[in-house]
């Protein structure tokens, strides 16, 4: 009977502590954490302070809300949907810590910390992969990462922008679109920085001229067509010029006048970026160096495409604006049976044959750089941010082609 009433005792005594000491186990703290009364203290310290209820935080202070949600939850892990209390806690914390990953993303954005947002945006976008903004930035951060030599974010940041571009034109939009101004704004500043992290110059160009149609400041900035300039000088002109090397010392042939015609193609484009970037540096101050030096260039080229002569060329200037921004042009592969209009006396034949001066590569003159435009205003600072002037690419000088 003793050893009866024993085993009765100690049964008692196990059924009194094993719930505190599992208490004790899935807790952060002491056994007794998940009682009511903790709960109660917890969660009022929550919500007085995510609603603004108590004196010392009128507005609220959502850092102490989350500590008190986060010493609930731990204290009570194994709370089902019966608890209401548990159920509106969990999904504050994950809104919580959401936007805390979103904030130390566009922080990292403000502070050019490049590399860092490339790396938080992608937990960012696990987050939420229809998160536009976070396409926007990151599509962005290659081109800006570049003007500071750093191209190792370049193809990913292009694949971004592809996405956000793709996100865009099928309308879709930002909760927020800083740093860019709207919509256009962003699809043009996307496309010109696909453009300038295109290895491929020639492959670059209808980014940056898509670029360029959108109204934004781009737009109206002298370098986004210098930079198209550069791009057909350094890419397409530069092939068709190398190839146009077998000519040289030749009769003058078919095949010659046709390799010289798809170059009047480019050239005129080139001339196109030059009049476009002159026309829009007007009498601003600060483009006036580079005016000068873009003027001393397009005289050349455009001395070449008629004959030596620059008449016309003010006026070509002049009307720029008003005209459309050509597309690429498609290669030529017969011969037009007339000069086309308004290149007449253009493009002369190689030097070495019956025709003359063969087609130019200048070299843009020293001194002042070419810059790039400037990158887009971001609204969280108190100054508009620019870009600094950068020099250009220069094409390499190729002997058969200087001007006579």
């Amino acid at each position: 009977m003793k050893y009866t009433i024993r085993l009765v005792i100690l049964a008692a005594m196990l059924a009194l502590t094993l719930p505190a000491l599992t208490q004790a186990q899935t807790g952060n703290g002491s056994a007794g954490e998940c009682t009511d009364e903790t709960k109660g203290k917890l969660y009022t310290e929550y919500y007085e302070n995510r609603k603004g209820k108590t004196a010392e935080h009128p507005n609220g202070d959502q850092n102490v809300a989350y500590d008190a949600a986060k010493k609930y939850l731990a204290a009570c892990p194994n709370a089902d949907d019966t608890d209401q209390y548990a159920k509106v806690l969990k999904k504050f914390v994950a809104s919580y810590e959401l936007e805390t990953r979103r904030g130390d993303f566009l922080t990292a954005f403000d502070k050019k910390n490049y590399q860092e947002v490339m790396k938080l945006g992608k937990s960012v976008l696990n987050d939420d992969p229809n998160y536009v903004r976070a396409y926007l930035l990151l599509g962005n951060i290659g081109y800006l990462a570049s003007i500071g030599g750093n191209n190792s974010l370049n193809a990913e940041s292009a694949n971004y922008a592809r996405k956000a571009i793709e996100m865009l034109e099928a309308g879709k939009t930002a909760d927020d679109w800083r740093p860019f101004l709207n919509k256009d704004d962003a699809l043009a500043w996307l496309n010109y920085s696909l453009g300038k992290t295109t290895p491929n110059l020639t492959d670059s160009i209808p980014y940056l001229l898509k670029g360029a149609r959108y109204e934004s400041v781009l737009k109206k900035d002298p370098r986004t067509f210098i930079g198209i300039e550069q791009a057909y000088e350094n890419g397409p002109y530069a092939k068709l010029s190398e190839d146009y090397k077998q000519y040289t010392g030749k009769a003058e042939s078919p095949e010659q006048k046709l390799a010289l015609e798809n170059i009047n193609q480019i050239v005129d484009r080139m001339l196109d970026g030059y009049a476009r970037a002159i026309a829009l540096a007007g009498n601003d101050p600060k483009h006036q160096a580079n005016k000068a030096l873009w003027t001393e260039n397009m005289t050349e080229w455009y001395k070449f495409r008629h004959n030596k002569e620059v008449t016309g060329m003010t006026e070509f200037v002049a009307g720029i604006l008003t005209k459309p921004l050509p597309d690429v042009p498609t290669p030529i592969t017969t011969l037009p049976s007339a000069p086309a209009s308004g290149s007449a006396a253009a493009g002369t034949a190689p030097a070495g044959t019956t025709g003359g001066t063969a087609p130019l590569a200048t070299q843009p003159k020293q001194g002042a750089a070419t810059g790039e435009p400037m990158q887009p205003v971001n609204k969280t600072t108190t100054t508009p941010k620019t870009t600094p002037a950068t020099s250009q690419a220069k094409p390499k000088p190729r002997s058969n082609h200087r001007r006579k």
